[in-house]
Formats: structure tokens, sequence, C-alpha cells
């Protein structure tokens, strides 16, 4: 840590590509830098179709490959949609059109004009979906001839491929934290695991740091690993007389896992590895909750509360929210623990019959 966070920091930055249009908005002007040696990211992926990226573009194709990188060794196909950084649904299915459809379900209205993010390559099916709604870019580790036939012809859209898909860019060494003896990871192509380890890195890593400007000076910090779906739950401690169902073990892992890519407040209702309401970005914890359950009424999927689990990044300082929970129909929580009244929120569980588990790993995203 040492060496990232030494008593002063020299950065190299080089415009990539000309100006932008604009930037946040117009009248404001903006440029894309790259850090010297830092090639990886946004800066090497490789953009096959559309128009020149936006500010606003590149913003939300780092929110999704931060928010697709906790499933990079998912041993299924796994879509995110991002819109303004956060994302607004999250499936894995057993192909990658189920798991678009029943993203792009969780919130309809937000999705529209989003980014997509996918951690196997686009088929003719999947572009076909994708075609039917306004689609800002699409990042993917690439495109059959097929999906590229049909994405193509829609305007606006933007395509990007992983670098290491036949783009001739070479690949890091594996994350620390691939799962080197699983099955299906053995059996996966090269291009496949290529992928993974792009998007692993993606989320970060303790050899990585983050820097954003604030008024008169910088503030950097190292970057954590996400919590890699179907892979980490060491640690995992479960706080309640009632023990999750092995369904629930599974909805609990992709929750936390999906959960790391939104917005502080962070409450995320899931069932059957799909998101089923996203509560972001509020200044109470209740109130990500309520707004969680609000989504998932507005987008016809009430009725996949009932049995759903849910997701905190951070602790729940009252036991509120686990009665919200319990209203909802959630039988299953998972969050980091640590709070002063964590034996409240903790009979609070058991009173209302709910499953909870402590991560001890707090996910914070400001």
């Amino acid at each position: 840590e040492g060496d990232l966070l030494g008593e002063a920091v020299t950065l190299r930055l080089g415009r990539r590509g000309g100006r932008l249009r604009y930037g946040e908005n117009p009248g404001q002007s903006a440029a894309f830098y790259v850090e010297d040696g830092g090639g990886d990211g946004i800066a090497i992926l490789e953009q096959i179709h559309g128009k020149a990226l936006s500010y606003n573009n590149i913003l939300d194709l780092d929110g999704a490959l931060l928010s697709l990188a906790p499933f990079a060794f998912a041993p299924d196909p796994a879509i995110c949609i991002v819109k303004h950084t956060t994302p607004c649904g999250v499936a894995v299915r057993d192909s990658l059109a189920a798991a678009f459809e029943r993203a792009r379900l969780t919130d309809p209205v937000s999705a529209f004009g989003g980014v997509i993010a996918a951690n196997r390559e686009v088929d003719e099916e999947t572009a076909v979906g994708i075609a039917s709604m306004f689609v800002e870019c699409v990042v993917a580790p690439g495109f059959t001839a097929g999906a590229l036939e049909v994405l193509t012809a829609k305007k606006g859209i933007r395509l990007l491929a992983l670098p290491g898909q036949g783009t001739g860019v070479g690949m890091a060494d594996a994350h620390p934290s691939e799962p080197v003896g699983a099955e299906w990871w053995m059996s996966a192509d090269e291009g496949l695991r290529s992928g993974a380890r792009f998007l692993a890195r993606a989320g970060g890593h303790a050899a990585a740091r983050s820097f954003r400007s604030v008024y008169g000076g910088a503030l950097f910090q190292s970057l954590p690993d996400p919590p890699f779906f179907a892979v980490e739950d060491s640690g995992w401690r479960i706080v309640t007389s009632r023990q999750p169902t092995e369904a629930e073990q599974a909805d609990l892992s992709f929750a936390w896992a999906a959960v790391a890519g939104v917005k502080s407040n962070a409450i995320l209702l899931a069932k059957d590895l799909a998101t089923v309401g996203i509560g972001a970005g509020q200044m109470s914890r209740v109130d990500s909750s309520k707004l969680a359950v609000r989504k998932a009424g507005e987008a016809a999927l009430a009725a996949d509360l009932e049995g759903c689990v849910l997701a905190s990044d951070a602790f729940f300082p009252f036991r509120d929210g686990v009665d919200a929970a319990a209203e909802a129909g959630a039988r299953a929580i998972i969050q980091p623990g640590g709070s002063i009244r964590d034996e409240e929120v903790i009979g609070a569980a058991d009173e209302h019959g709910i499953a909870m588990v402590f991560t001890g790993r707090r996910l914070f995203r400001h």
C-alpha cells in the first residue's frame, strides 16, 4: 500500500484521441486521459461500431464494467444494465438472451438509454432483444456475425469488445481469485478466460488505486477485490436462528455481488438469480429499502417479492430496515454487520423468521 499511497504522487496522463464534444453537460469542455503505463479498462476496449464515445458514455461504461466485475467468473451468462453509473437490472441465466430479458424486466423505464454489459459473446437472439430498445452502448467479450448485423443497423448504438478477443491486445496475469479448480472454468476456452480476467480487474484489486478530485486536492484509495459471485463466501456468518435454504444461499451470493455496483445507500432485492428491485443513492437506508420495493411493484415484479432476499451495502443502524424487508416478503438478508445495534437487528430478523448473514465487509460506493 505504501507504493500506492506514498507521501507524494506523480501522475502522467496522456490524452486519448481528441477532445470530447462536451463534458457532463453542454458548455463544459472535456477530454479522456489515460495514465502512462495504465493501459487497461476503458482505455483498451475495442470500439467496433458507432460514433465516438461521449463523456457520459465513458462514465457509464466504467460503471458497467464495475458492476459486471463480480460476475467475471460466473459459470452462466450474466447481464448488467447500467444507467448513470448504477445498475438498474442484473440477471444470471442459462442463456444470454434470457439474462438480458430478465435484467431489463427489473426496471424497463430506467433501462431506456442505458449501457449493457455482458460476460459472454453477444449472439443474434440477444441482439434482437437489445435492438428492441434504445441503448447507448453494449460492451461484451465479442459479437457474433448475426449479432453485428442486427445491432449495426440500429442508429446511435456503440459496440465495444473486451480486449484479447481476437484484437491482438495482450492480457495481464490471471486474477488471484479466479476459480482455477472449477469444472466449468477448466473447460472454458481461452477467449472466455481472457474476458473474465479483464472483467475481474475492472472491479479493482489491491494492486490498483482510484482517485477523484475534490475542491483543493484529490483523494486516492486502493481498490478492493469485487465480491465474486459463486466464488467467494468465506468468512460469512449466519447470525440468526433460521438458516438460509440452498436456493436462498445462491440468491444471497448473487445479491451480494450485484449490490456492489449500486450507489450508496444501496438496497437490492433478488430472487432466482435476478434483481427484483433496486434502491440506490438514498440518504437513509430504510428509504432505499422502500424504493427497492416500489421499483419491484412498478416493474410488475411484486409477486417475486415473496421469498426474495435482500442485500445491503452497509449495516442496518436500526431494526426498521429489517421490518421493512419482512413486510416486503424477504426471507433472507445479507449485510456486513458491525452496528452497535446488531443484536437488536438480529432479534428483529428472528422475530420475522428471516435468515441473516454477516459478511464482515462493507461495500460503500459514493
